[in-house]
């Protein structure tokens, strides 16, 4: 039995460069306590950060706007009644190919995903995207 089940285990790290990843293809991830409100990608931000140049080379930044709310991961036993939500510009993962969809809206175009959240919706929603766990269980 142990070995049945440590024969199916899924290793984390693999694939993790790729874009189409979990991961998205992001080496890190960055969480701060107080708003970022400088764009790091520009020499300014970076100046006003002391993020030295030379360090920096190569290295880019997707910012998000996070508002609090329930966890909705596998940690939390009970259905999150608000969800946490993340703000992006949809531009910035599209460019980058980041992450895969498993689905979309029926008669969505399926080549640029990340860009049905610009779409203005006739009945007024706010369109959003989640990840395939979280909305088929916590959420669900």
């Amino acid at each position: 039995m142990v070995v049945a089940v440590g024969a199916n285990k899924l290793d984390a790290n693999r694939d993790a460069y790729k874009r189409s990843s979990g991961t998205g293809g992001f080496a890190l991830i960055g969480e701060s306590t107080l708003p970022v409100i400088h764009d790091l990608n520009s020499q300014d931000g970076r100046d006003f950060f002391g993020l030295d140049a030379n360090g920096m080379q190569g290295v880019q930044f997707v910012p998000f706007r996070v508002r609090d709310g329930d966890d909705a991961s596998c940690l939390n036993l009970n259905r999150a009644q608000t969800p946490r939500l993340l703000g992006l510009q949809p531009e910035a993962l599209d460019a980058r190919g980041a992450f895969t969809f498993s689905k979309t809206l029926t008669g969505a175009p399926s080549k640029n995903p990340w860009l049905l959240l610009k779409q203005q919706l006739a009945d007024g929603a706010v369109p959003a995207l989640g990840d395939e766990a979280s909305i088929a269980w916590p959420l669900g």
